[in-house]
């Protein structure tokens, strides 16, 4: 059997290793954004489809309606509808008390 001591590792043994494992966790990360970023287009084209043109829908009138956003909280649901309202897909509307968001024809 052949046995490594630590005096048989050299510098750039050791560096290599550690840009090894920087680009596995680089390409780990990648891939974690890329599915994130599927989910976020996933459940903002679901709330789009779901929409009625010209209908005021609160945040948790999109909950209850929406079942891909069922086990998401009033908060992720409110800034997917901001993050529509920003790239100018639907609209908002303030009522008493109430924001209604409408997607216009």
């Amino acid at each position: 059997t052949y046995s490594i001591s630590r005096h048989d590792i050299t510098l750039s043994d050791l560096l290599t290793y550690k840009v090894k494992v920087c680009f596995q966790l680089i390409s780990i990360w990648h891939i974690v954004i890329l599915r994130c970023m599927a989910d976020y287009i996933y459940l903002m084209t679901t709330i789009l489809d779901y929409m009625q043109p010209k209908v005021g829908y609160t945040v948790t009138d999109i909950i209850k309606g929406v079942d891909a956003c069922s086990e998401l909280s009033n908060q992720k649901v409110s800034a997917l509808m901001r993050a529509l309202r920003d790239k100018g897909a639907v609209t908002k509307t303030e009522g008493k008390k109430t924001l209604f968001y409408k997607v216009e024809d």
